[in-house]
């Protein structure tokens, strides 16, 4: 079997997708990986990136499993000199959202969160930048 990668990859974003009405946003505030993008002046905004770890084999012989780990980050891009409440508002929702002992469908697998959490807020490029990190296992069989 080839490593889902992408499967992955979709199942996270999927996630991401189905949480930003909740959060007051769109798909158009998404900066989604390679894919053009101009960020509105007057809007906050997230940029995902799925990274991926080493492969694990936590199960040897004909029925063993590879355990793929990584992390999926989302950046929360507020505005400056606006406080800090609705980009921390923002990252706490995306924390929620992929809280720890959730469950996503992956191919045939369950992908399974162990945590989440927001990082340090700081200033990056004219933005209040916070990342909350998204800690992800996916078993597979080889």
């Amino acid at each position: 079997m080839k490593t889902p990668s992408p499967e992955i990859r979709q199942a996270l974003d999927k996630r991401l997708l189905e949480t930003l009405p909740g959060l007051g946003l769109c798909a158009a505030d998404v900066a989604w990986p390679n894919a053009a993008f101009e960020p509105k002046t007057d809007r906050l905004y997230l940029r995902p990136t799925c990274m991926f770890g080493t492969t694990e084999v936590p199960g040897l012989g004909p029925e063993g499993v590879e355990r793929l780990r990584g992390i999926y980050q989302v950046d929360v891009f507020g505005l400056l000199d606006t406080g800090m409440s609705e980009t921390e508002e923002i990252a706490r929702g995306l924390v929620d959202a992929f809280r720890g002992g959730t469950r996503l469908p992956c191919c045939g697998h369950e992908m399974r969160i162990s945590k989440a959490y927001p990082g340090t807020a700081r200033k990056d490029n004219g933005r209040l930048h916070i990342p909350v990190s998204v800690v992800w296992s996916c078993d597979t069989h080889k």
